[in-house]
């Protein structure tokens, strides 16, 4: 058996009283990947291309840990207030100043 390690994200997590906003992990990606298959979500965004092309999500993901992406991305974490782990994902694109 081969561990594997995830890397980590230098991106600080963000605490309120109902959810924590934290980085992406591999683990997110069934989640991620139901709501944005959702219709009613893709349809809500500009982003979100529907139906979802397979691999996608997976891409996006490891986009958001990799060291030198041009976007951070935070996981809406709900088990704070006992919802769910991911009730969301906001992301912001970083600017060259």
């Amino acid at each position: 058996m081969t561990m594997q390690l995830e890397a980590i994200v230098n991106q600080p997590v963000i605490e309120t009283e109902r959810f924590d906003l934290r980085p992406v992990r591999r683990s997110d990606m069934g989640m991620i990947e139901m709501y944005a298959s959702d219709p009613r979500v893709a349809n809500a965004t500009s982003s979100i291309p529907h139906p979802l092309p397979p691999g996608s999500v997976e891409a996006y993901v490891t986009r958001a840990m990799s060291d030198d992406r041009e976007e951070d991305v935070w996981v809406m974490d709900g088990t704070r207030a006992e919802s769910s782990e991911v009730m969301g994902v906001i992301s912001l694109t970083r600017l060259d100043r």
